[in-house]
């Protein structure tokens, strides 16, 4: 179930000295911050400031907003799927070296894991059901950030996308190549909660030689303002949610 949270946190960030860009809650601050990442706008050493500063707020943000306290699950994101159908083998499709989630669009390595749904004809439905595949959020989180309206030309390499923070593990899940999305940023999201369905937008997913998948990330989130790509292939696996690298961090 969704939830609300109206309390506005003011947060500003000089990204372009003198002026102050951002002042919004702070999944709103997060969702403009990565929009200037993706589209390479922001120079790295105020970037890294800047996601530093944040991971506080975001915390704070949830942990007030949510008021769930069901034990955390983990879920696989592509529902009436299973590991079966993350590509390569045994999660070989998953490549970390080079990868740096500051260069945005521009970034190499595929540190992710492609999950494929059963659609020879690329209607976006499912070939066995004929009606689109649900992606779900894979843990507890808030949404922050959303990225709609990819069309063919479009050289974002991730379409339609979005990122959920869970505080509880301090990381980030990134959800690509998305059709529709049915959340909005700020949303508090439960694990099975949907996120939209899987799609095809993307430079690369949309020509007719990519087959239609969910292109699934996640990111350790380090209070030093790092962005780590960690392989998750174990959770996808085992249905186990990812454990905090850092210390009594994973509660408030």
């Amino acid at each position: 179930m969704k939830k609300k949270f109206t309390l506005f946190v003011i947060f500003c960030v000089f990204i372009t000295a003198p002026a102050c860009v951002f002042a919004g809650t702070a999944p709103q601050n997060w969702d403009k911050f990565e929009k200037k990442i993706r589209d390479n706008t922001i120079q790295k050493p105020r970037a890294k400031a800047f996601v530093k500063a944040m991971r506080p707020l975001l915390d704070s943000y949830y942990y007030a907003a949510a008021c769930d306290t069901t034990p955390a699950v983990f879920v696989f994101p592509v529902e009436g799927y299973g590991p079966d159908s993350i590509g390569g083998k045994k999660g070989s499709g998953y490549i970390a070296s080079r990868y740096d989630f500051f260069e945005g669009n521009k970034h190499s390595g595929h540190p992710a894991h492609d999950i494929f749904i059963r659609d020879r004809n690329h209607d976006l439905k499912d070939d066995r059901t004929g009606k689109p595949v649900r992606v779900l959020s894979a843990s507890d989180g808030v949404v922050v950030s959303v990225n709609t309206g990819w069309e063919p030309g479009s050289e974002i390499r991730g379409g339609n996308t979005v990122w959920v923070y869970d505080p509880g593990v301090k990381g980030l899940y990134y959800y690509a190549h998305m059709d529709k999305i049915s959340v909005k940023t700020g949303d508090i999201v439960n694990p099975g909660q949907e996120l939209g369905t899987v799609g095809r937008t993307g430079k690369s997913a949309f020509p007719r030689r990519s087959a239609t998948h969910l292109h699934f990330m996640f990111l350790y989130y380090g209070k030093d303002g790092t962005m780590k790509p960690e392989n998750i292939y174990k959770s996808l696996t085992k249905r186990i949610r990812p454990v905090a690298r850092e210390k009594n961090e994973n509660t408030n």
